[in-house]
């Protein structure tokens, strides 16, 4: 149910909104993959993509890692790392994103 309603949400802020990105004409096939880790305090995950966008015949990517770690009761840190290449209109980008939080839950 929540993904219909979701999925209708969605569809009408495409129309609607003046900022909404979808772009036309475009196809893109990739697989990806991901792995976890969970150690006492500390949860890992490593994964990434490959694909392929045949109208300009050039390769997508992108590798990520993240972890989670919860030091004492009620406090998580969380760092993630991700870096890749894509194309959008007529030319290829690449990005890196990097960021850290941390938060306590009073509970």
């Amino acid at each position: 149910m929540v993904f219909w309603v979701m999925n209708i949400i969605s569809l009408i802020f495409a129309f609607i909104s003046p900022s909404y990105y979808s772009p036309q004409n475009f196809d893109s096939h990739s697989i990806w993959g991901e792995l976890n880790w969970e150690f006492k305090k500390l949860k890992l995950k490593a994964g990434g993509k490959i694909g392929y966008v045949p109208k300009v015949d050039f390769i997508i990517s992108e590798l990520f890692g993240e972890a989670v770690y919860n030091p004492i009761l009620s406090l998580t840190v969380t760092a993630h790392l991700a870096i890749g290449n894509s194309f959008r209109y007529d030319s290829s980008y690449k990005n890196l994103t990097a960021s850290i939080f941390a938060y306590w839950a009073v509970y």
